[in-house]
């Protein structure tokens, strides 16, 4: 059995091109992730002017890095309800 972490890194990992696509309100996940972005992080996210772009701007500095590979239910959740 994959421990919660390797679960949570694996899926974060083979959804992303699919988080990419359904994610339409990305900010309330920069929210949710708070200090874990940094100020110069957030406001280059912001700045993408697609939805599509800023998730992936998402990926390539936080999602990939952060606790949300740790245990961020919520993403999961996001993308099984569709």
């Amino acid at each position: 059995r994959v421990g919660a972490e390797g679960f949570n890194t694996k899926f974060v990992d083979d959804m992303r091109a699919t988080l990419i696509q359904r994610n339409t309100v990305v900010m309330p996940i920069l929210d949710e992730l708070g200090n874990m972005v940094h100020r110069e992080t957030y406001s280059s996210i912001k700045a993408e002017k697609t939805h599509q772009g800023q998730m992936r701007k998402l990926y390539e500095t936080s999602l990939s890095s952060t606790a949300v590979k740790a245990g961020e239910p919520w993403i999961q959740r996001d993308t099984e309800t569709e």
